[in-house]
């Protein structure tokens, strides 16, 4: 009898070590690693929240397109931001807003405009020229064109790109009248001489200075010739016209986009009933 119950109490001890034992295992082997590979995660995230964590502005009331932006419209708070390069900063507060913007929404610079836009200008889709790996919403860029003899001019300059629509690659510019009737004669000398439109970032956007206009659009609308020509501009349009058209012709090389040739030839008979010789008058014209 007592053989017996030594047996049962000894069997009871073995059975109660080893499940210490197993427990002790399961805790040195399992739960340990999982519970340090959990810490090591949440190190991890509460790191990478951190990094991403910026205090940005957040408009405190509803906002109107048109409005000059004060300092009382927006609330500054921290939030959890990935890409903050484009949020407005105290230099942002006084300019013009160009969309609406609920309430509780951040506030982006290319939300804004140092100026009140003209009467002419307009919000303009376009997709005649190639956006670049790298640009979005809010880069300043210059819209250019490169002919086959390598002369290459700006279009338009220190446009900000208001919006970008990656599925059918164009892309939002604010434009006027006179910017309007440049792209759209440069789209027809692209067409016509086989030129190249595309686009080019500023490293620092709007804290650049603006390229200069090089590009000289057609006059063959009298409106435009007569609001935007002088005379040195028609006569460096048609040159380049010719050059376009030599160029054509005779795969004339040129340097540095300087016609070898004497330049005061009359324009082909073609291109002067597309483009104008240019009027006494208009040689008369400041």
């Amino acid at each position: 009898m007592k053989r017996n119950r030594r047996a049962i109490i000894l069997s009871i001890v073995i059975t109660a070590v080893v499940m210490m034992i197993a427990a002790g295992s399961l805790v040195f082997f399992v739960w340990i690693p999982k519970t340090n590979e959990l810490k090591k995660q949440l190190d991890n995230y509460q790191t990478i929240v951190g990094d991403n964590l910026h205090s940005v502005y957040v408009s405190a009331k509803s906002l109107n397109a048109g409005d000059v932006l004060n300092a009382e419209d927006v609330y500054v708070t921290s939030v959890y931001l990935t890409n903050p390069e484009n949020v407005i900063n105290d230099n942002d507060i006084g300019k013009t807003l160009l969309i609406d913007i609920p309430e509780n929404e951040i506030v982006y610079q290319y939300n804004l405009v140092h100026e009140i836009p003209t009467e002419t200008e307009r919000r303009v889709e376009y997709s005649c020229f190639t956006i670049s790996k790298g640009m979005t919403a809010g880069s300043y860029i210059d819209v250019r064109i490169r002919f086959q003899n390598r002369e290459d001019y700006a279009i338009l300059t220190h446009k900000m790109i208001s919006e970008l629509n990656e599925d059918n690659h164009s892309c939002f510019l604010t434009v006027d009248e006179n910017e309007i009737r440049r792209m759209a004669s440069a789209i027809v000398d692209a067409n016509v001489y086989e030129g190249h439109i595309y686009a080019t970032a500023y490293t620092l956007g709007v804290a650049q200075s603006a390229t200069e206009v090089t590009y000289l659009p057609s006059y063959s609308d009298p409106d435009f010739k007569e609001s935007y020509f002088t005379n040195e501009m028609v006569e460096a349009r048609d040159a380049m016209v010719r050059r376009l058209i030599d160029y054509a012709e005779h795969k004339v090389t040129y340097t540095s986009g300087i016609d070898i040739r004497d330049l005061s030839k009359p324009l082909e008979s073609d291109v002067s009933d597309t483009y104008g010789s240019g009027s006494e008058s208009d040689k008369n014209k400041k």
